[in-house]
């Protein structure tokens, strides 16, 4: 008789065959090899080698599998799995990302760039660019270089940090900014695993929790190979999050000021937050908590603005607002395109983008003064997912990491399915723009072609499932407002 084999091994050979494949990419794409050539990415080290090409979607294939597959096993087991083995794979496979090229995206060389001019050029990241210091070495391995910073000077302040202690070393550099995503990455795992042991108390709900970022190859990919800054933001959302929910909101507001000083996200969670001070404490106690949260963000933005004063956009907002990619706002800007011009249609989507992002906020903010019980992690997590879906124009995978803590604390949620479709099909950018229009197959695709194609391939279906979730989650809360209504109706008959 066949023993079937337990919850852990069966992990345990999902993450060998997960760690196999990211060995692989090793060798293929080792940084010792690639570092010092300016500008390389997937596209460029895949040409004329087949073999490396076919491989990498092989392996794009296999990783979102085993993801799946190993959540379905770590969900429905009904003991603990090996944490040596839940712990053990993701490092052995982000060690072998820190030392992989970073692939698809070359912030990490922007992050450098802009810091080494910082400290050793005394520029300021926010009004000046790579490209006015062609002399610094390593100005040529910024992709962004007649760009300003488009991060925050929290974020400044660290890659300042990291560049002066990588001083000319290129090498050191790339390790050290692989070494802060890592740490980001360790910081809100922790937090996030504290967050559920504290809500409940189960060893085998925090490995869930665990599973669902350490085991997450989109994120290990983004992380600790490309080395994105995001999880740092991230880590301020959690930390407002767990504040929330112990009625700190002057506390949760400054760790949200704190994110937003990486990236300018958490911006758009202030007015959920300050609906759920309302509603849960009254507006005299949240009114009181709220302005002492006020004058801690401004003091603390204040401290981390100073060295860079004066701005004359502190969140970057011109520079943004013609970035256009695998998003419905770029989709809508090909179809306007097709008779304005460019300015025009650039311009008529970002004002579709903002006035749509209003709008999302708006119903986060109606839902939760309507709904005060609600969960505070999830209105966040529904809000942001909405944002990538319908309000970004610049849509990227790393983006998805805003996410996925948050659900973690609610696996069993209406999002999860949503998000893992959604970081399923995130994959479909790279392999579009990478290996396919990268490639140049089909030969020479025109740009608004590729976006549309992205549009299509990578958000459509997840919003589309997405929005028939929302419709069957309306009706399920009206259903059950009826019958509370109806249930109280006949208690004042019967009484």
């Amino acid at each position: 008789m066949t023993r079937r084999l337990s919850a852990s091994q069966q992990l345990g050979l999902l993450g060998l065959l997960w760690l196999g494949s990211a060995l692989l990419g090793w060798r293929a794409f080792a940084l010792a090899s690639f570092y010092r050539t300016p500008l390389l990415d997937l596209a460029k080290l895949t040409a004329n080698r087949f073999g490396v090409w076919l491989g990498v979607a092989i392996s794009i294939a296999l990783v979102s599998g085993i993801f799946l597959v190993g959540w379905r096993i770590v969900s429905r087991a009904r003991a603990p799995v090996s944490w040596p083995i839940l712990l053990a794979v993701p490092l052995a496979v982000a060690l072998c990302l820190v030392f992989t090229y970073p692939l698809t995206a070359g912030d990490l060389f922007d992050y450098l760039a802009l810091g080494h001019l910082t400290v050793f050029h005394d520029a300021n990241p926010f009004t000046q660019f790579p490209g006015q210091f062609a002399s610094d070495p390593f100005v040529r391995y910024a992709a962004w270089r007649f760009f300003p910073s488009a991060y925050g000077p929290l974020w400044e302040i660290m890659a300042a940090g990291l560049a002066r202690l990588a001083a000319s070393d290129l090498w050191t550099g790339i390790l050290l900014m692989k070494a802060q995503a890592l740490l980001s990455l360790a910081l809100v795992s922790a937090l996030t695993a504290w967050l559920v042991w504290q809500r409940r108390r189960s060893p085998l709900a925090v490995q869930q929790a665990l599973f669902l970022l350490l085991w997450n190859p989109l994120l290990l990919f983004d992380i600790a190979g490309n080395a994105h800054n995001d999880l740092w933001m991230v880590l301020g959302l959690l930390l407002a999050v767990a504040l929330a929910e112990r009625r700190r909101f002057d506390l949760a507001l400054t760790a949200l000021t704190a994110g937003a000083l990486v990236k300018f996200v958490p911006l758009l969670i202030m007015p959920l937050l300050a609906t759920a001070a309302v509603r849960r404490l009254g507006w005299r106690q949240a009114v009181r908590q709220l302005a002492v949260g006020l004058a801690l963000s401004l003091l603390l933005a204040w401290l981390c603005y100073r060295p860079f004063w004066p701005l004359a956009d502190p969140l970057r907002l011109a520079q943004r607002s013609g970035l256009n990619t695998t998003s419905i706002l770029a989709l809508v800007r090909e179809i306007i395109s097709a008779w304005a011009d460019v300015e025009t249609a650039n311009a008529s989507a970002a004002h579709l983008g903002q006035a749509v992002l209003a709008g999302l906020v708006g119903l986060g903010v109606w839902r939760l003064w309507r709904a005060p019980a609600r969960s505070f992690t999830l209105a966040v997590a529904h809000l942001l997912l909405a944002i990538l879906l319908l309000a970004t124009a610049w849509f990227q995978t790393w983006y998805l990491a805003w996410v996925w803590p948050l659900l973690a604390l609610h696996p069993r949620s209406r999002l999860a399915p949503v998000l893992f479709l959604l970081s399923t099909t995130a994959w479909f950018k790279y392999l579009l723009f990478s290996l396919v229009f990268g490639a140049h197959w089909p030969p020479l695709v025109p740009y608004w072609q590729q976006n549309v194609a992205a549009a299509l391939m990578v958000i459509a279906p997840p919003l589309g499932f997405w929005l028939l979730k929302a419709r069957q989650g309306l009706h399920h809360d009206a259903t059950r407002t009826q019958g509370r209504q109806g249930a109280g109706t006949q208690d004042k008959h019967s009484s």
